[in-house]
């Protein structure tokens, strides 16, 4: 479903630059998937299309491509932790939101962008 290459280019390219701002004091190569989640999904749907989920408990975000799941910063979790779909976002509210644009969340994602695309 998602190109080996650009899912490599992906997890490469996380870093404290691209983390929500909430996280960064915890991030680390370790959990590298750690606050990554909005810029992630939004890339993936530019990339693929689909469906952009959201769950509020988590203030987690991940994809609906095909019809099939995709959440590949769901390593940041807890195993056990349960995330359920809550609501469908766009990538207006993404970028356009009040907590979104306090998360700089379109100054991450473009910085994430770049990285990712130098890499294929």
């Amino acid at each position: 479903m998602i190109d080996l290459q650009v899912y490599n280019a992906i997890k490469q390219s996380w870093s404290k630059k691209t983390c929500y701002p909430g996280a960064k004091d915890k991030w680390s190569r370790t959990n590298a998937a750690l606050g990554q989640c909005a810029i992630t999904a939004l890339l993936l749907h530019e990339f693929y299309g689909g469906e952009i989920l959201y769950n509020k408990q988590h203030n987690h975000y991940w994809n609906r491509i095909n019809g099939k799941e995709i959440d590949i910063t769901r390593s940041q979790f807890t195993d056990g932790t349960i995330i359920c779909i809550d609501e469908t976002r766009n990538t207006d509210s993404l970028f356009s939101s009040p907590g979104s644009i306090t998360a700089n969340t379109k100054e991450r994602y473009d910085i994430f962008k770049k990285e990712v695309m130098k890499l294929l």
